[in-house]
């Protein structure tokens, strides 16, 4: 609910913009639209690659500790469960609630990396997506466009690819935010992140 107050003013403007055209002269008004993949833009961008492998790097340490984690979880499982006959009632009460504490341990760590992962994830998406909002309007300005519209901003039931600009944002953002050597290196690393989606416990 909160996006339908933006969503319904983009698209009184939108229709409101051919009554706005005769006040001004047709040779120098422009009135071309185009459209942009935002998200596929920043996670496609060098920079957005770079900083989905650094988020995933950092991420590496802690996901090894809940795959630990979770074979404790089974191990104590399978304890309880094979061993339980062998056992005295009180054993069997000691060992479900060390089973039930390091499950809920288990829990609320899986839960804790899951928030900063997306916190880390939306920062890096952000301090990207100002920059890529720049090199947007210095494009539109430059090829006359009046409105640039986001995919996921408002719904685009058709575009034509020839006014999809995202490739063209791109290729323009990684010439404006060039990325080190090092970081090229790293292309081929999980993109997951620069979309903004969770690591899998």
């Amino acid at each position: 609910m909160k996006r339908t107050v933006p969503i319904f003013a983009a698209l009184v403007c939108l229709l409101a913009w051919p009554a706005l055209l005769p006040a001004q002269s047709s040779d120098s008004a422009p009135e071309r639209i185009a459209v942009i993949n935002m998200s596929a833009a920043v996670g496609a961008s060098q920079e957005g690659k770079q900083a989905s492998a650094a988020i995933q790097k950092k991420y590496e340490p802690k996901q090894q500790d809940l795959q630990q984690m979770e074979k404790q979880v089974e191990q104590l499982q399978d304890q309880l469960q094979n061993q339980s006959s062998m056992l005295t009632s009180d054993q069997q009460y000691a060992l479900s609630q060390q089973l039930a504490a390091q499950q809920r341990r288990l829990k609320e760590t899986q839960e804790d990396d899951t928030d900063d992962y997306q916190a880390d994830t939306q920062e890096a998406i952000r301090q990207i997506a100002e920059k890529m909002q720049k090199v947007i309007t210095q494009y539109a300005q430059q090829h006359g466009y009046a409105l640039v519209i986001g995919e996921q901003s408002i719904p685009v039931y058709y575009a034509s690819k020839a006014v999809d600009i995202t490739q063209a944002i791109i290729k323009l953002y990684d010439a404006s935010y060039p990325v080190t050597a090092a970081a090229n290196s790293q292309d081929k690393a999980p993109r997951h992140a620069a979309n903004g989606d969770a690591p899998k416990h």
